[in-house]
């Protein structure tokens, strides 16, 4: 850290240095790893001109930095991110439509419509998971998502619909509860030993 030129004693100690390009507050896109680059944006922010950071831990590997310049903040020129900006109007209108959609259809069968009924007027197909744990979050016919597992074990025969439609990765679920299983004595006694090892 003698001086004020990283890449001075870099010279003197022959390390390598990466310059990157100018990049936003979320990281730079090459030079740094996916794993590292939210950090080392959040790290390089916080630097003034010249100045020379700690040594940083970004979990790919350790990190020193020097800001040797910063760009003022600027709004880009409306023709420079024209579709970009109908690209995300669009996301957003489809994901508003699919949410008040979802809701219809939640309110008709939570009145007494049949899932079948609502999935024609809305051109969709009734799928049906085969049984699965309370911790499988990783669902057959749908992948992974944890609100929709934990979702399902609050309902019953009773209670066969949630309150609201459930926002997942791929768009909006409405679920409704069909059967529950036990599971039989032979399964647990499978699952005994290595149960009884995971608690202890």
């Amino acid at each position: 850290f003698e001086g004020d030129d990283l890449a001075e004693v870099a010279k003197g100690q022959n390390l390598e240095i990466k310059t990157t390009d100018f990049f936003e507050r979320r990281g730079p896109h090459k030079d740094v790893s996916s794993r590292a680059r939210s950090k080392f944006g959040t790290a390089a922010f916080k630097l003034s001109p010249r100045e020379i950071s700690d040594v940083e831990d970004f979990g790919d590997g350790y990190y020193i930095l020097q800001l040797l310049e910063k760009m003022p903040e600027k709004v880009d020129e409306f023709e420079n991110v024209k579709k970009k900006v109908q690209r995300e109007l669009v996301k957003k209108r489809q994901e508003e439509k699919a949410g008040e959609d979802a809701r219809t259809f939640l309110d008709a069968v939570r009145e007494g419509k049949t899932m079948a009924e609502e999935c024609k007027a809305f051109e969709l197909e009734v799928k049906t998971t085969d049984f699965f744990k309370r911790k499988d979050y990783s669902l057959p016919e749908i992948g992974y998502e944890r609100e929709i597992t934990e979702t399902a074990f609050t309902l019953s025969e009773d209670n066969k619909f949630p309150e609201e439609p459930i926002k997942g990765r791929k768009g909006f679920y409405v679920i409704a509860f069909k059967e529950r299983k036990t599971p039989g004595t032979e399964e647990f006694d499978k699952e005994k030993e290595s149960t009884k090892k995971r608690l202890l």
